[in-house]
């Protein structure tokens, strides 16, 4: 916490470069100050202990901004209306939306004013039926005047929460009028809070906090669930919570779960197999003893390590089932072997370790090699994995090559191998019977045709090759799941009514400071925005752009047609500037820029764009979680 609270630059990008910096940092120099934070911090604040702590942000359609125009001062507007006498202050409250609507010119807005709709809107804001219909007689006069005075009296560009909760409480019906129209007018919000398709539903996203654990995500994800059930009971609102740290933290509990159930399934098939190989219990005991054995120090290696059992990592003991119990049935099977052909304890145990034990230690180092391999992994579950069952299989390999020829060495004779005594070329005839001369066949034709094996080998390794570069790797972790899974059914719908539920974001490096605010940027950015969401993939981008546009939209009253990177740069009497250059007239663009960038929420700035106002970010919502799709994308 100490180097957190030192860091100015972490600092300015929350409290900027004034007096409260200072302070902040001359307090953590402190360390009983320090500490003291530090347990106000650690402190539980609800059942969870701190579930706040693990988010970073919520959107929703009662949390995110809306720009618009309004009024700034409306004398003139009032004391027209006054001689009309329309004198409610809701008359005003309707002059703002008309502002907010873009209907402040008489070609736009006198269709409006004697339209049904003009009445149904006045209503809702409060203005008294009389008014209504006063402004609704204007003559061509004042009519003239009205719109007049609406493009000239001062406006500025406000941003407020969509929904106002307090008009909510007061006047619920026209609340609910204007954030619907409100929510509809700007594309921004389109498959992220609304549906196009359903306009029954509506989306919460929650931002987790970066390097989140998986325990905490899980934490996390049931508190929501928990939340939502609890303020939604006893109506008929649904719910469904998906989304990549759902999937994940999913995919962890079914795993762990499904570890549960097969590594006990495993144990008895391996026994089952065991016991049809040698049909005595030391011959199942022994290998399965290795398991054990094995399975302990690898997890007890893990924890040892301050690692945790990833996802990837749960089937780590079923793989330990596989590839540790192989390398002691070879020695139990020889040396048994070898039992059955007369030879003694002590000579049957030398001869196996040295006929078998170097075999067993090369099987073993090539499938170390193999899964320590991915130790170059780039992702770390993968990585951590491929050590810790390289880790395991030398574990295995010790305990086969030590323990088990201990124990061998002091158990006494199964009594089916002890009255077995047979001759050498007798016992091989039948034991292995026509597997072993097909064997023999094969290892013959190996040995005396070796240009035509080589031959074969190489077409098979040709093959290979080839193959492999047809190979397309596609990790889909949705499609994990079956299909009557609540998950599936939520990520379906999810995809169904809104934008998607996999996300990636696009960091675009400006090289130098402020680089941002250049309009030729920022086109290079809309340009590149409307070429990407012509993609079937992708279901949304969000980025800076959208937020510029709809400033200068506001800027203009509202008019469509200026939801654009801004262009030209106007006086306060609304005439065009005329620069001697180019530069000159991008830095007046920039200056607009910056003021709009200025008025964004300081943490939702953030989000997208950096202090130094160098990186921008495109958060980009994808239909699918195709790896193919995406990598082609």
């Amino acid at each position: 916490m100490r180097a957190v609270l030192q860091n100015r630059d972490t600092l300015a990008e929350y409290f900027g470069a004034g007096d409260a910096l200072e302070k902040i940092v001359k307090l953590a120099d402190s360390r009983e100050k320090v500490s003291s934070l530090y347990h106000i911090y650690k402190r539980a604040t609800d059942e969870l202990k701190q579930w706040s702590k693990r988010v970073r942000k919520v959107n929703s359609a009662a949390s995110v901004d809306y720009v618009f125009s309004e009024y700034s001062d409306t004398s003139l507007l009032g004391g027209f209306l006054s001689s009309k006498k329309i004198k409610s202050k809701e008359s005003l409250d309707f002059a703002n939306y008309l502002l907010e609507k873009s209907l402040i010119t008489r070609e736009a807005g006198q269709e409006f004013l004697r339209s049904g709709d003009m009445q149904r809107a006045a209503l809702l804001f409060g203005m008294p039926q009389d008014e209504i219909a006063r402004m609704q007689s204007f003559d061509n006069n004042a009519l003239e005047q009205f719109f007049s005075l609406l493009q000239k009296s001062p406006k500025q560009i406000k941003v407020s929460n969509l929904l106002d909760a307090q008009r909510l409480a007061t006047n619920p019906p026209l609340e609910l009028f204007l954030f619907q129209e409100r929510m509809k007018s700007w594309s921004f919000y389109e498959k992220t809070l609304y549906s196009p398709v359903n306009e029954k539903v509506t989306m919460i996203s929650v931002e987790m906090v970066p390097q989140i654990l998986i325990a905490e995500k899980e934490l996390l994800i049931g508190y929501v669930q928990k939340a939502v059930e609890q303020i939604f009971s006893g109506s008929a609102t649904k719910f469904h919570i998906s989304g990549d740290p759902v999937i994940t933290a999913l995919m962890g509990q079914y795993m762990l779960r499904d570890l549960k159930f097969l590594f006990p399934i495993v144990v008895l098939v391996m026994a089952l197999f065991l016991y049809a190989a040698f049909r005595h219990w030391r011959g199942i005991a022994l290998p399965m003893l290795t398991v054990v054995i094995t399975v302990v120090w690898t997890l007890g290696t893990v924890a040892l390590l301050g690692y945790s059992i990833t996802f990837v990592a749960t089937i780590l003991p079923v793989l330990m089932v596989a590839v540790g119990s192989a390398y002691g049935i070879h020695i139990i099977h020889h040396y048994y072997e070898d039992r059955a052909l007369g030879m003694d304890k002590l000579d049957a145990l030398k001869k196996t370790v040295h006929e078998i034990g170097g075999a067993v230690i090369m099987a073993g180092l090539t499938t170390i090699v193999g899964f320590g391999s991915l130790a170059a992994n780039e992702v770390i579950p993968l990585k951590e994995f491929g050590i810790f069952t390289a880790v395991g299989i030398s574990y295995a390999l010790i305990v086969s090559l030590i323990f088990i020829p201990a124990l061998l060495r002091t158990g006494k004779l199964p009594k089916k191998i002890a009255a077995m005594q047979v001759d050498k070329e007798e016992y091989f005839e039948e034991a292995h019977g026509l597997l072993g001369r097909i064997l023999e066949k094969v290892g013959h034709w190996t040995v005396h045709k070796h240009k035509y094996f080589f031959a074969l080998l190489a077409v098979v390794l040709g093959l290979s090759i080839w193959g492999t570069t047809l190979m397309k790797v596609e990790v889909n972790p949705i499609d994990m799941f079956k299909q009557s899974t609540p998950i599936q059914d939520a990520d379906g719908f999810i995809r169904e009514n809104f934008a998607g539920t996999s996300t990636f974001d696009l960091i675009l490096d400006t090289g130098t400071q402020n680089g941002v605010v250049n309009p030729d940027f920022l086109q290079r950015v809309d340009k590149l925005q409307t070429r990407l969401e012509k993609d079937p993939v992708i279901g949304k981008i969000m980025s800076p752009v959208d937020f510029i546009k709809k400033m200068h939209q506001s800027m203009h009253y509202g008019d469509g047609a200026y939801y654009r990177i801004p262009e030209k740069v106007f006086d306060d009497q609304g005439n065009e500037q005329v620069f001697s250059d180019v530069s000159e007239k991008n830095r007046a663009l920039s200056s607009i820029i910056l003021g709009y960038i200025s008025m964004f929420d300081r943490d939702d700035l953030r989000m997208v764009i950096d202090q130094n106002k160098q990186l921008i970010k495109m958060g980009i919502i994808l239909k699918t979680g195709s790896t193919i799709a995406t990598s082609e994308l």
